[in-house]
């Protein structure tokens, strides 16, 4: 048994025969996301989870992909509380797309609260996936959903790429790459896998002149 609750569950192999496993929490006023190494006896070999952390109050959907032997890349929604509407009486969140390396140790190997993938301030859509590079970091891909300037207009959502190499560097400049713009509500999910020996596949869909696009 790993954990006695969970969802958002992600697993990968550690290169050495086991597994990392992630999952997240409902926790209390805010989820939380945990982290947990499992050997090739399948034994569990962290005595306490690890917590996984961020510099918002809520941390989730975290996933995870191999990276060198015994160690892990995650990435994970960052929420950030950035004010208070008085209209619903709530906080306003904004939400960060962050990353991290960890070992069988529960080293950190980039910083306590990992890296910001992109430095775009607006809000990140739920919706993004990775793949592994040719040496040991990642590609990752995400929507940005800008919300209307003014009622009765549309949602504009813009999907982008961004590389981090194995030592935490995003490779791509702070928001990453351009990939395309979509407008109106329920934007197609960009979908990437990785392509040998080098580079990658990157499905996505854009709107052009009324009519939408698959590339």
């Amino acid at each position: 048994q790993i954990s006695n609750f969970g969802y958002f569950v992600s697993a990968c192999e550690d290169g050495m025969g086991g597994a990392f496993v992630g999952w997240t929490t409902a926790n209390d006023p805010a989820p939380s996301s945990w982290l947990q190494w499992v050997d090739k006896y399948g034994y569990v070999r962290w005595s306490q989870p690890l917590h996984i952390t961020g510099n918002g109050v809520a941390q989730t959907q975290l996933k995870l992909i191999k990276s060198e032997p015994g160690k892990v890349i995650l990435t994970f929604l960052d929420c950030i509380e950035v004010g208070w509407d008085t209209a619903s009486w709530g906080p306003i969140f904004h939400t960060y797309l962050r990353a991290n390396k960890i070992d069988t140790t529960g080293y950190l190997h980039w910083g306590e609260r990992g890296i910001t993938v992109t430095e775009d301030t607006s809000f990140t859509d739920e919706i993004y996936g990775f793949a592994e590079d040719e040496d040991n970091g990642i590609y990752v891909t995400w929507s940005t959903v800008y919300p209307p300037p003014y009622i009765g207009f549309e949602d504009t959502t813009v999907i982008r790429v961004q590389k981090i190499s194995k030592n935490g560097e995003r490779l791509w400049g702070k928001t990453g790459k351009y990939v395309s713009t979509w407008h109106g509500y329920n934007s197609p999910d960009p979908y990437i896998s990785r392509r040998n020996p080098d580079g990658i596949f990157l499905k996505y869909y854009k709107q052009d002149v009324g009519n939408t696009l698959s590339s």
